[in-house]
């Protein structure tokens, strides 16, 4: 029994003097990509119960490797630093000079000393403290679950109880959206129907906040053509013409299935189209230029037998005769009658 004691004891000491080793990212065995080593565990307190999980998952996950309690355990240890590894140090020395140092040889007697020795004494009382503040905030519904549920378990919270403390943490706008859903059944259905919901609403204001921004972004505007300028002749007694020229968008200088012609002495075509139509050689009315309004109101305000006069001159060329007559009166007989 003392031979055993004192290579218990060298052992002890050879480990507490030995400094931690860095874990690696990951390991490979047999060409296989190993788990993920978790962080080093510094002592915090909130934090050595996670610490504990993850070494299990990894171990349980790389079975292979760790075939041996002794193995487990060193894989442990070289993940302890600072606070965490001058406690397993002080440990391991005081172990091997009592018989209960074979105790810590083991892996699991480790871990719950570990537990015991970091673990907050009153875990219960802390969760809920922590679950009564805690706060969705502007952060996702899938963050405010993970949060929630760390320290949902610790809690000794029913069901029921977690569920009301899940609601209150979460944001106005998700709770209303969430009111026209069937009642979640669990804790855990909750948390799912939270979740979708958000990321609905996340894809509505991305979807908002881009409308807006193409709404705010100046628009090319199209510069209209320029109206093409018409030109019309204007026909002077010498034969001579001269452009007059008018804006396309003056309505004044059209009118429908009519012509305006300008002042000025008449053609010779379009004074044998009267004649022949039997128009006012004057005006181009249908009547007789004996009888032409326009002429009698020029004929008052000149002196006696200027009419007679008039006659004898080429009356001018202010006249509005109907587009569909002038084409079918080009092709006929413009010749004066005798």
């Amino acid at each position: 029994m003392h031979t055993r004691c004192a290579d218990l004891e060298a052992q002890l000491n050879r480990q507490a003097q030995l400094p931690p080793a860095a874990p690696s990212q990951s390991h490979s065995m047999g060409g296989r990509r190993r788990l993920p080593d978790p962080e080093r565990f510094v002592g915090k307190r909130d934090g050595v119960r996670s610490f504990v999980e993850k070494v299990d998952n990894v171990i349980s996950g790389e079975s292979a490797s760790f075939t041996d309690d002794e193995s487990r355990r060193a894989y442990m240890v070289s993940l302890l630093s600072g606070d965490a590894y001058l406690w397993y140090s002080n440990l391991a020395s005081n172990a091997a000079r009592s018989p209960e140092g074979l105790l810590i040889m083991t892996y699991q007697s480790l871990k719950d000393k570990l537990l015991s020795a970091f673990r907050d004494s009153d875990e219960e009382a802390t969760a809920q403290r922590k679950l009564a503040v805690l706060q969705q905030g502007k952060g996702s519904a899938q963050e405010y679950a993970i949060k929630f549920r760390q320290y949902a378990y610790r809690s000794g919270w029913n069901d029921v109880s977690k569920m009301t403390a899940y609601r209150e943490g979460l944001n106005v706008e998700l709770l209303d959206r969430m009111i026209t859903l069937d009642p979640a059944e669990n804790l855990e259905s909750l948390i799912q129907q939270s979740i979708i919901i958000d990321d609905r609403l996340f894809q509505y204001r991305a979807l908002k906040r881009q409308q807006l921004i193409q709404q705010l972004r100046p628009v090319n505007r199209v510069a209209h053509p320029k109206a093409t300028p018409v030109v019309a002749q204007n026909f002077h007694a010498a034969g001579e013409s001269s452009a007059v020229t008018y804006d396309a968008m003056d309505l004044s200088a059209t009118r429908q299935n009519n012509k305006t012609f300008p002042k000025g002495p008449l053609p010779e075509a379009e004074k044998e189209r009267r004649t022949k139509l039997g128009l006012c050689r004057y005006c181009g009315g249908n009547h007789p230029i004996d009888s032409c309004p326009k002429l009698a109101v020029k004929e008052k305000k000149s002196v006696p037998g200027a009419r007679q006069a008039l006659l004898q001159f080429e009356p001018e060329w202010e006249v509005q005769s109907s587009t569909e007559q002038f084409h079918e009166s080009l092709d006929e007989d413009y010749s004066p009658k005798n």
